[in-house]
């Protein structure tokens, strides 16, 4: 578990193929969580063409609807307010 500073070392790490887990808090609109607990997130890609960050959020109503494409500003305001909290894992 970690800290991080920004979104560049979670990039970092998807551009080695490796997921990252984030706490958030709040509620984005890309996605169907609406939390004022936290919320952890899978974050296993990017668009930077859309400017989207891709999850899987286990708050899916269904297999379908947990991969979501969340709008990256938005994202990581709601990673913010949750102190930037992550939890890392090495490339086995």
């Amino acid at each position: 578990m970690a800290r991080l500073d920004s979104f560049a070392t979670i990039y970092e790490r998807l551009r080695a193929r490796i997921p990252t887990i984030i706490a958030i808090r709040g509620q984005c609109q890309d996605s169907s969580f609406n939390r004022r607990r936290t919320h952890f997130l899978a974050i296993v890609g990017y668009d930077a063409k859309k400017d989207k960050i891709l999850c899987i959020d286990s708050t899916g109503q269904n297999d379908a609807n947990t991969l979501v494409a969340i709008d990256r500003e938005e994202l990581l305001m709601q990673w913010c307010v949750r102190g930037q909290i992550a939890l890392l894992f090495n490339n086995p």
